[in-house]
């Protein structure tokens, strides 16, 4: 009779987990808003559509996971399926929460969206627009990674065009129109997941693969150039010509032609990426506040890896036990952190045991055990109430999924094809609920009223068939002013003036 209970519960566990889990989760994407949790944003595989955490979610990031949660993006701006995802957020000076998203479509071109968070929890279309017509052209399944600087610095996004090459688009209150910023990195040879990260608008660092040893990792040097380098084996010196008219050997950068590069083989390195082969899908940069950078991917071993920076070197950091870092639902897995570089804090958010979980690190560099996030703002004796499994129980019953008998795989594979089928159903329920708010909220192609009757203009001062978005019209990042100094450089002065809604304050 225990035997039979034992089964039945776990077949229940594996249909339940493949009809509402999350096990064709795609890419995956975090911010931090500074005073909420951590938002996340995921799309699903199956059916395309991206899911975001609830906006108002009060210490606990709550992920609910179905439709209610899906971006009302516009039906002609759909993201592909497998698209890579960048979101940055901030907070207005009249309290309200906001964030940017960047996806890419089916004709590969790359959108950016701007979404407010509403009484609910849920993010409301402040506009999309296509913000990739100015380039020369964007690579299909590009990585996408995107910063806000400061109300004057704006936005950056970071993609790769047909070359593989690593290349931006900027917009700037001072700018007015989004441009193209050019190539960040000519070398051809690095994989497309990427990340960004910055301490100020002066100091900017990217991250890609590059083939099945090394990471390289951009540094904005002076505003001016990007210096290249990689590790564990690093780049061979290039010869350039000085201000004073000479040949001299530096790092690669920006400027440095894709046949220049190579790899200095006659250092030996005296560590190795562990359980890399550079098909990473989500790699991510992290800084603390101690100015230092971490680099996170989930390894070929389906575990969490850590490279940190010290000095001007790199190493691997040690690993953590499987309850901070529980082992990911596959192998080089999606990955999505953020961080505060104010506290030193960081979040990573995967998929394990077919649940979403967040990993946390402290302000005191501590490591904490993971958990899984809830679907709704409920306290720990409510969970417990209603008999919510701790994460070890959760991945237990994955575990236990893994290891099933040859009895039930039929039933799993009709379960299989029932979550394919509501996947279906969702996307198109999503659909018809993106043409309806798209023929309300005004079109891609033509500026709603709450935005004007601008056009944006390239740096050609060609005008796009997008409609315009002014940020000074309704929004102020919270962690930057006008000077461009970040808000705990200022603390101490008491000059921070942005509001902070006395909700969030009262958290």
């Amino acid at each position: 009779m225990a035997c039979r209970l034992v089964r039945a519960t776990v077949i229940f566990a594996a249909s339940w987990t493949l009809l509402v889990g999350l096990a064709q989760a795609g890419a995956i994407a975090v911010w931090n808003p500074d005073v909420y949790a951590p938002q996340v944003i995921m799309q699903d595989d199956a059916s395309g559509i991206i899911f975001s955490s609830r906006c108002n979610s009060n210490g606990s990031t709550i992920f609910p996971n179905d439709v209610s949660s899906a971006l009302d993006i516009d039906k002609r701006l759909l993201p592909r399926r497998k698209s890579r995802l960048a979101a940055v957020g901030w907070w207005s000076e009249d309290g309200d929460q906001w964030a940017a998203i960047q996806h890419q479509t089916k004709d590969n071109a790359i959108v950016h969206s701007l979404w407010m968070c509403n009484a609910d929890g849920q993010f409301d279309s402040m506009g999309q627009w296509i913000i990739s017509y100015i380039t020369p052209g964007v690579r299909p399944n590009t990585g996408l990674a995107s910063v806000i600087l400061s109300r004057n610095a704006g936005f950056r996004v970071y993609y790769q065009d047909n070359n593989n090459s690593t290349c931006a688009l900027s917009y700037s209150a001072i700018q007015g129109v989004w441009k193209y910023d050019g190539v960040v990195s000519h070398d051809g040879a690095q994989g497309s997941a990427i990340s960004a990260a910055w301490t100020t608008p002066e100091d900017i660092h990217i991250a890609r693969p590059r083939g099945e040893h090394e990471i390289e990792v951009a540094r904005l040097h002076n505003n001016v150039t990007w210096e290249l380098s990689t590790f564990p084996t690093p780049l061979e010196n290039v010869t350039t010509l000085s201000n004073s008219s000479t040949l001299v050997k530096s790092l690669p950068s920006d400027s440095t032609n894709s046949t220049e590069f190579a790899l200095n083989t006659t250092v030996d390195a005296s560590w190795t990426l562990e359980a890399w082969d550079g098909n990473t899908t989500s790699i991510w940069y992290t800084i603390d506040s101690a100015n230092k950078s971490s680099i996170f991917y989930i390894g070929t071993d389906a575990l969490v890896h850590q490279v940190e920076q010290v000095g001007e070197s790199w190493r691997m950091a040690p690993a953590q036990n499987a309850s901070v870092w529980p082992p990911a639902d596959s192998r080089n897995s999606e990955l999505g952190a953020t961080y505060s570089i104010l506290t030193g804090e960081a979040w990573l958010y995967y998929m394990s045991g077919g649940h979403m979980v967040a990993a946390y690190r402290s302000s005191n560099s501590q490591w904490e055990d993971a958990r899984v996030l809830g679907k709704s703002n409920v306290t720990t004796a409510e969970l417990q109430s209603q008999g919510g499994l701790t994460l070890q129980a959760k991945i237990g019953v994955g575990v236990g999924i893994g290891l099933g008998v040859s009895a039930i795989a039929g039933f799993l594979l009709f379960v299989v094809l029932l979550r394919r089928r509501q996947a279906r159903v969702d996307e198109e329920k999503w659909q018809a609920s993106s043409a309806k708010g798209s023929s309300e909220d005004g079109s891609a192609e033509s500026p709603s009223s709450a935005w004007g009757s601008n056009w944006p203009r390239s740096s050609d001062g060609s005008q796009s068939p997008v409609s315009v978005w002014i940020p000074e019209a309704h929004s102020r990042p919270v962690h930057e002013l006008e000077e461009q100094v970040r808000t705990h450089e200022l603390a101490d002065q008491e000059r921070i003036s942005v509001a902070i809604p006395e909700k969030a304050a009262q958290h």
